[in-house]
């Protein structure tokens, strides 16, 4: 008898490096799926972890990796403790532009007692993990490819004022370095904690006031990591924004905002000489 498989196909407003990092990072993992303290993304690793659903006694998953393929593809086997049946998971990432489509397959899963599929409704809990859990963990990023040397899409990045607004006090160019962005009822006080010439540079957010959320400190202690990456004679631009995710409440504005300040100001200022950031308001006198 053929087996009997389930899929599930999901599409993210992530990169697949992001995804990819989602469900092969213990950290990660445990955020939206379950902790795997043995897991690694490594041919021949065998883990296990815990699992159980309501009214029900955990059950010890037993599994290990088949194949590994960075960035495209993960296979590990699937089974139970003290149940007969081995299945098969298999995760396969296809990048869409700044998007990534996940297709899960879960195959053999007739190898398990009738009770025991029953009981684990594998279609609802891939559904809700891929769906809902894996979907509101991952961090908001966009990205552009452009004709320029990694040194200048570096130096770019850091000319703040030029790209996203003209109203800011301190220097954006330094490890170490504080500077706010001023945007009227909204601030965000920033520190550069990572700088890598020519390939990285990270700001936390140490300090903000949102005025248009219920919680005006939602930006606090998120990062924005800045990566320069070279790709094919030309240089890619990504911004991902660490702890930008669905459920945050500014994410659809943010993400708007993000968006054309990354694909538009930042790479008509790399490719043009000249970006589109919000104009230095004139001082109010008495």
């Amino acid at each position: 008898m053929e087996a009997k498989t389930f899929v599930i196909e999901k599409t993210y407003d992530a990169p697949v490096v992001n995804v990819w990092k989602a469900i092969t990072q213990r950290e990660l993992l445990k955020l939206w799926y379950f902790d795997m303290p043995g897991f690694k993304p490594e041919v021949g690793c065998e883990f296990s972890f815990e699992a159980n659903g309501a009214c029900e006694k955990p059950n010890v998953h037993l599994c290990k990796v088949m194949e590994v393929v960075k960035n495209k593809r993960l296979v590990y086997t699937w089974r139970y403790e003290g149940h007969p049946g081995d299945s098969l998971v298999t995760f396969e990432l296809f990048g869409e532009g700044d998007q990534t489509r996940l297709k899960l397959t879960h195959s053999g899963l007739d190898t398990f007692a009738d009770e025991l599929r029953q009981k684990k409704n594998f279609a609802g809990s891939w559904e809700w993990l891929l769906g809902e859990s894996l979907m509101n963990r991952l961090d908001f990023s966009c990205s552009f490819t452009a004709e320029a040397t990694p040194a200048a899409a570096f130096d770019v990045v850091n000319r703040v004022t030029e790209w996203w607004t003209e109203n800011i006090d301190g220097s954006t160019k330094n490890l170490g370095d504080v500077f706010t962005v001023d945007f009227g009822k909204t601030f965000l006080t920033m520190k550069i904690v990572e700088s890598v010439p020519g390939q990285r540079v990270v700001w936390e957010v140490v300090d903000c006031f949102i005025h248009f959320v219920n919680d005006n400190k939602e930006w606090q202690g998120t990062h924005l990591v800045w990566e320069i990456l070279p790709e094919g004679g030309m240089t890619q631009v990504r911004l991902t924004h660490q702890g930008l995710v669905p459920q945050v409440e500014c994410y659809d504005n943010c993400v708007q905002g993000w968006t054309f300040y990354v694909k538009t100001s930042i790479y008509d200022l790399l490719t043009k000489g000249k970006g589109e950031p919000q104009k230095k308001r004139e001082a109010v006198t008495a």
